[in-house]
């Protein structure tokens, strides 16, 4: 009753840099092909639905119970199509695209659902990344049991993928809508060699999913925003990476890879993560301008890892090669971490001004031996006649500290680090390191404690591997840990007193 029907003929291989690109196949990897004009007639029984890559020109029926349906795409290097009786058909348009939902019956109310995230995406890489050159979109809901189908794309059609009653907080459809959309500018329009550099689609396609996801339901919670649970985008892929950050280079051919699991890791989570990094050092306007100038240049031909390098050297005019050099060309790690904090009340000086003062020629004498010859009363010496500064009033009014921050870079990969100080009468102190040696030292007298430190306070590096070493205070801190106390025992009392789970705690308890 579902046919999504793709990689169905044989691809013509690309004549590229003086030779034919044609590489066999491989189960981590996708693929590159060259862009051409296709015309493809598709003969299926009258009562289904159709859906293809392109425009449907005519149906023609045959009248033997099937109709051949006629599609026409240019500037394609690719076709796929789709066909069901049980499709439910909605459209939309926005801007000047035309939207084609085909979904499954028991979806149908989350209809509004996926036309509002296709419209986003669409919307997003117009107004960010330049024209979508082609006049229609097609979205596929897979079959319960095809599942396999989901999460895919091809020029002008994608499938997302839903299951019945999820969630609105739980934002998959919006996140998979928003990612496969993308992949008609990144692998489409940018035409990259999947099988020899794979983070060039998917992981610049990562970024431009966190970053629309953020724009669009953020700031925070833009993936999941379910029962007091808020995730972002960023932060799921980020927890992907720091899994596996070392096993393999991010710029490597698909099949050379240590396993799967890295393939993945270097094709999606990572480059995504190295991006955002990236637009956090340069800024957001400037990273903007960076992905547009990219497309600009290379739609409708293959781009290759250093042509992107480029262009980022260009728009940022800096060049950029120590970043790159490490984020895609190594498996360096990056990790910096507040390792020691301190904070001491400097003591008041003890003894006597010994400042020499000329009173007669070649007679010298000092404050002390002047003060041995003043009567003493019981609060020292008359500092009027002595002419001994009073400073112990000045040092009961104000008491002095001496404070310090020990930074630490761990990891081998090196980046620039802010690093903030807070003191107990509210100053602030910002420090900028640029994290090339291994550790950097901080020193402070001032007239109050030191409370906290805090490498990278704005979490600007997400490719630092480990959050939870980046800052320390003076006095332990349990706000945190009470408050997800106090949330894990709310919904461990709520469940209990679930008729449902209290059946099978008493099952369970039967059982063993």
């Amino acid at each position: 009753e579902y046919f999504f029907v793709g990689q169905w003929f044989p691809k013509i291989g690309v004549y590229i840099d003086g030779r034919w690109n044609c590489h066999q196949f491989h189960a981590n990897s996708e693929f590159f092909a060259d862009f051409g004009v296709y015309n493809v007639r598709i003969t299926v029984p009258e009562e289904n639905i159709v859906g293809a890559t392109g425009i449907e020109v005519e149906v023609k029926e045959n009248g033997d119970g099937t109709a051949t349906h006629f599609y026409h795409a240019e500037d394609v290097h690719d076709f796929a199509w789709t066909t069901s009786p049980e499709f439910v058909e909605f459209k939309d348009k926005t801007q000047d695209v035309e939207i084609r939902l085909l979904l499954q019956p028991d979806h149908v109310g989350q209809a509004r659902r996926h036309l509002a995230a296709a419209k986003t995406a669409i919307e997003h890489f117009q107004n960010w990344y330049g024209d979508y050159p082609f006049p229609n979109l097609t979205v596929v809901d897979p079959r319960r049991k095809a599942k396999g189908s989901g999460g895919m794309e091809y020029p002008t059609l994608i499938t997302a993928g839903t299951s019945y009653g999820l969630p609105k907080g739980i934002r998959a459809v919006e996140m998979v809508i928003v990612h496969e959309f993308g992949h008609n500018y990144w692998y489409h329009l940018l035409a990259s060699n999947e099988f020899e550099e794979s983070w060039m689609d998917e992981g610049i396609n990562t970024y431009t999913e966190i970053q629309i996801m953020n724009d669009a339901y953020g700031p925070v919670g833009d993936a999941v925003d379910f029962m007091g649970i808020k995730i972002n985008d960023r932060h799921v892929h980020r927890a992907s990476y720091i899994f596996s950050p070392d096993l393999d280079p991010m710029v490597r051919k698909a099949w050379e890879y240590y396993s799967g699991g890295s393939y993945g890791v270097n094709s999606y989570s990572k480059p995504g993560i190295v991006l955002t990094t990236l637009q956090n050092y340069l800024g957001k306007e400037t990273m903007q301008k960076i992905m547009r100038t990219y497309v600009e240049r290379w739609r409708f031909k293959h781009p290759k890892t250093q042509d992107f390098i480029d262009v980022v050297n260009e728009v940022a005019e800096q060049d950029l090669s120590w970043f790159f050099d490490q984020a895609f060309f190594s498996n360096a790690i990056l990790d910096y971490s507040v390792d020691r904090i301190f904070t001491w009340k400097i003591k008041k000086p003890r003894g006597f001004d010994f400042t020499l003062q000329v009173e007669k020629k070649d007679t010298i004498s000092t404050n002390a031996e002047r003060a041995s010859n003043t009567s003493l009363n019981s609060e020292g010496p008359d500092t009027a006649k002595t002419g001994i500064p009073d400073t112990s009033k000045s040092q009961k009014e104000t008491k002095m500290y001496y404070s310090g921050v020990n930074i630490r870079r761990l990891g081998e990969f090196k980046f620039p680090v802010e690093i903030e100080v807070v003191f107990a009468n509210g100053d602030t102190v910002r420090e900028k390191w640029d994290g090339q040696g291994l550790w950097k030292k901080l020193r402070y007298k001032k007239p109050a404690r030191l409370v906290s430190a805090t490498v990278d306070p704005d979490s600007k590096i997400l490719l630092d591997v480990n959050f939870t070493n980046n800052s320390k205070t003076i006095k332990k801190q349990r706000l945190g840990i009470n408050k997800l106390s106090a949330r894990f025992l709310f919904w461990m009392q709520f469940l209990l007193e679930q008729p449902e789970v209290l059946n099978l705690l008493t099952m369970l308890n039967r059982v063993f």
